[in-house]
């Protein structure tokens, strides 16, 4: 596929105004419409915003419990442990008090959703079972890490893909150089997965990246109602054991899915920085394979579309809009850019590569609690400038390991193992055998991300030991809150334009204040 976008010199402006989109973004722009993908990140950053969507929760609380469930199960099950049921429930029951206690998730959600949980890891041993048959992997010398965050920055790469992803599943073994990416699905339709499928590629490109090794990836669904099992290898055809007959099992390719999803990645950073640009997406998206439908026309799928009235609010020419509506949007339009300027200030110091200190090793002194270390020869005096180098204050960190296989290079690509709360009146100074010791903690920063801080807490007591806890890189970075400015204005907006039983004076005044903002801020 050809695909020159003519927009080269908006893109290269990057590094002056950077802007990570999610994959999952990346993939609705590549597999349905740009204009739903741009709804979804600029405006549309929560449900009940542009849409009425719901979120179901129950569909998060199992993506978090298999997360805890995880790094335990696939230990045991590569050693040899491949009772599936009384497996899960015995490494459910080493962590039920953490989990309940530190995360969002309780005992009774666990007992009401385990029959889907069983239907998905048992997708997943079968994938494990595969891999294993093909590439024996002894269990201490595999990493299997779960919601792990992957950062990708376009630089010095043929592709423009600045995205943040993270993959529920990772299993890699550095020494056979072979690993799997696993996503949790629950729901199947006949056609319609393609959203699915390019999220997956952009997964699997992104850890071929980071690994340089050989990479599968599988996409695992089951349903609510009933309990199949069916798993979608991407690229490479696969053939279960028996005693997974019950497991349905199909192939995908998703063909130039890196080059499509790279255009829509152009369009959307466009679509956020370079006035009039949305006339040369026009004309280039459909060489590109991207599809920009026209909501006027009345066609599928905008005849369906729940952003259809949005969208034609959003898109029309201003000389068709009446006065009053065209300033309003124009109003609109400044406010989100503030946001997005906003935004990008806080991706550009997302992680702050000079601003980064090293430790010989960490230990989990709590399931919310690292405790770093780092050793010196000698004692320190008051003002040792070693020391002082590790006051970054308050902050938020990301904490990388150098051993760990999934780090990256710390310039294109980088995968922290977690995120937290840094504090500098919290270092520690003690004096043994003669040397230095420094010792910082880093703590969960809110249950929210309990998803994150439990699983590798699980990984740390299987393997105390294990590399990833040596060596390690702690570098200052931000956490952005633009998003919650973002949703703000789209909740406005969101009541002008679609609720058609609003007072009129409160339509008016929300009108006149959306003005008055563009015009205070702007």
């Amino acid at each position: 596929m050809s695909c020159q976008t003519g927009l080269e010199h908006c893109v290269e402006e990057f590094n002056r105004q950077p802007l990570y989109i999610p994959t999952k973004i990346l993939a609705l722009g590549s597999a349905s419409c740009l204009k739903k993908a741009y709804f979804k990140l600029f405006i549309d950053v929560a449900p009940l915003s542009h849409t009425p969507l719901v979120v179901n929760p129950e569909s998060q609380k199992i993506h978090d419990i298999l997360a805890y469930i995880v790094p335990g199960f696939t230990y045991e099950y590569l050693s040899g442990n491949s009772d599936l049921e009384r497996l899960v429930d015995w490494v459910w029951e080493g962590l039920e008090d953490v989990v309940e206690t530190f995360s969002n998730i309780n005992r009774e959600d666990y007992r009401r959703l385990k029959a889907q949980i069983l239907a998905l890891i048992k997708g997943y041993a079968a994938v494990l079972d595969w891999l294993s048959k093909n590439s024996p992997m002894q269990p201490r010398d595999t990493y299997i890490l779960t919601e792990r965050m992957i950062i990708n920055r376009p630089v010095g790469e043929s592709h423009f893909l600045p995205t943040i992803g993270v993959p529920d599943v990772i299993v890699y073994n550095p020494h056979l150089r072979k690993g799997v990416i696993v996503d949790w699905k629950l729901h199947y339709r006949k056609g319609g997965n393609k959203l699915e499928y390019v999220q997956l590629a952009i997964y699997k490109h992104l850890l071929k990246k980071l690994t340089n090794g050989d990479i599968h990836a599988f996409l695992i669904y089951t349903t609510k109602e009933r309990r199949d099992i069916k798993i979608i290898s991407l690229d490479v055809a696969v053939t279960l054991s028996n005693e997974f007959r019950d497991v349905k099992v199909e192939a995908r390719s998703i063909p130039n899915v890196i080059e499509q999803t790279s255009a829509v990645a152009s369009f959307l950073y466009s679509l956020a920085f370079c006035r009039g640009s949305l006339r040369q997406i026009a004309k280039v998206a459909h060489e590109c394979g991207v599809k920009v439908f026209n909501p006027a026309k009345r066609h599928r799928p905008c005849s369906y579309c729940l952003y259809r009235e949005v969208c034609m609010y959003r898109f029309t020419p201003s000389e068709q809009l009446p006065q009053d509506v065209a300033d309003t949007r124009r109003g609109f339009n400044k406010l989100y850019r503030i946001a997005i300027s906003k935004k990008s200030e806080d991706h550009k110091v997302l992680v702050e590569q000079e601003r980064c200190v090293e430790f010989d090793q960490a230990r989990f002194v709590s399931p919310t609690v690292l405790l770093l270390e780092k050793r010196f020869d000698g004692v320190a005096g008051p003002f040792d400038r070693r020391v002082l180098r590790y006051a970054l204050g308050r902050t938020t960190v990301y904490v990388f390991s150098r051993r760990d296989p999934l780090a990256g290079d710390f310039r294109e690509i980088m995968s922290p193992l977690l995120f937290g709360r840094y504090d500098s009146d919290d270092v520690e100074k003690r004096e043994e055998g003669g040397r230095l010791v420094l010792s910082v903690p880093v703590r969960m920063i809110s249950p929210a991300f309990a998803n994150r801080w439990l699983p590798l807490y699980a990984v740390y007591r299987y393997d105390p030991e294990s590399p990833i806890f040596k060596d390690l890189r702690v570098c200052k970075g931000k956490v952005s809150l633009a998003d919650i400015e973002l949703k703000a204005i789209a909740s406005i907006e969101n009541a002008l334009v679609r609720d058609r039983h609003l007072d009129s004076f409160i339509k008016k005044k929300l009108e006149e204040l959306i003005r008055q903002a563009a015009y205070e801020y702007a």
